[in-house]
């Protein structure tokens, strides 16, 4: 769904899915809405996403709590840019507005630069956090992941061998009795 690929930061699969007619403001069974759940994983680039293409940044759950409460209470820098994000292009807080916790994370995201946020969007996007492009598993990945099955394949094989001897032995002592 749009909602868990916006929580894990796959921005190639929110795109195609709103490219498909996906709605990206219908929540899920707890009114969280995909900018929520980018916001609460400090997913920027969906976040950036999401708002460039005109997704509500005041949505909010069944608990009141905004994408701006969200990412606020995240407690990392990244939460912080999404914040900063959303506040932005609009987002406004809700359960948090007028608490002492409120206003202290908003002083905070305050400090943070927006030409900060944008070059963090750009080296995550050099780097292809954005998924825009398949991304091949490297010759290195490959062998771990072969040789982590052929681990596997050994010890079933093993497990299998003790399993029939104790069915043999068991065979053996039920026709004993």
């Amino acid at each position: 769904s749009v909602c868990t690929a916006a929580g894990e930061g796959d921005v190639r699969t929110v795109r195609l899915l709103y490219e498909c007619g996906v709605d990206v403001e219908v929540g899920d069974y707890d009114d969280r809405f995909p900018m929520h759940l980018a916001a609460a994983e400090a997913r920027v680039l969906v976040v950036s996403f999401l708002l460039g293409i005109s997704a509500n940044p005041n949505c909010k759950d069944r608990w009141g709590a905004t994408p701006l409460d969200d990412a606020l209470r995240g407690g990392t820098p990244y939460h912080m840019y999404c914040a900063k994000l959303i506040a932005g292009w609009g987002g406004k807080v809700g359960v948090l507005k007028g608490t002492s916790e409120g206003k202290r994370l908003l002083a905070e995201m305050d400090r943070i630069d927006i030409d900060d946020v944008r070059a963090l969007i750009k080296r995550l996007i050099a780097s292809g956090h954005d998924k825009s492009t398949p991304q091949r598993p490297s010759e290195r990945l490959v062998m771990a992941s072969w040789e982590s099955s052929m681990q596997l394949v050994e010890q079933s094989a093993k497990y299998k061998q003790r399993m029939l001897a104790a069915s043999k032995e068991m065979d053996g002592v039920l026709t004993f009795l």
